[in-house]
């Protein structure tokens, strides 16, 4: 994990990353006070994350640290990266803009995350030949209730839209006017 640029609006924030990636959960050490943390050497910020599945999506969660009675960390913004869009042996410095949610909009970018990725396979057929099938459902092992609500707001977002709301149910809408729009002008190319 790289700088962020662009966290919080007025106040600091006590950043910190989540990772999530198949069935673990790690998390960067927290940068106090900052609108723009960078994470030192000497600090938890690189992983070795081993694959079960090369087609799993990679979740990252920018938070604000909380340390009070219920722990509960605010999330400023969210990404999850498609690994199979990369290939194995190159090292990679990727820019991806946060969000709160990946599908209720409006959606804003609440900062940039920067990351240095580098994708290791001893077999590249084998992972081909894994990519043909999905994965299947993966379940992380946290080992406290407020790892499991930064896991699932990195995964999720910060609106769940399994749970029924006004606010999914319009997020679904929004997203069906967007198809019909964008179908016409494919009737149109054809």
């Amino acid at each position: 994990v790289m700088p962020i640029s662009g966290v919080g609006k007025s106040n600091k924030t006590d950043s910190f990353v989540a990772v999530i990636y198949e069935d673990c959960i790690a998390k960067t050490d927290v940068i106090d006070d900052c609108l723009n943390p960078r994470w030192m050497p000497w600090m938890q910020r690189a992983f070795v994350l081993r694959t079960m599945y090369p087609n799993s999506q990679l979740f990252l969660g920018v938070f604000d640290y909380d340390s009070g009675a219920q722990n509960e960390h605010d999330m400023v913004g969210r990404v999850s990266v498609n690994l199979t869009d990369f290939r194995p042996g190159s090292e990679y410095l990727l820019h991806y803009h946060l969000f709160k949610s990946a599908k209720i909009g409006p959606r804003k970018p609440r900062g940039t995350l920067i990351i240095r990725m580098k994708i290791e396979a001893d077999d590249e057929r084998q992972n081909i030949i894994k990519n043909l099938s999905p994965p299947p459902s993966i379940y992380v092992s946290c080992r406290n209730i407020s790892d499991f609500r930064i896991a699932r707001k990195t995964v999720t977002g910060k609106t769940d839209v399994e749970v029924y709301s006004t606010k999914t149910l319009n997020a679904y809408v929004d997203e069906l006017q967007a198809y019909k729009y964008m179908s016409h002008y494919m009737k149109e190319a054809c």
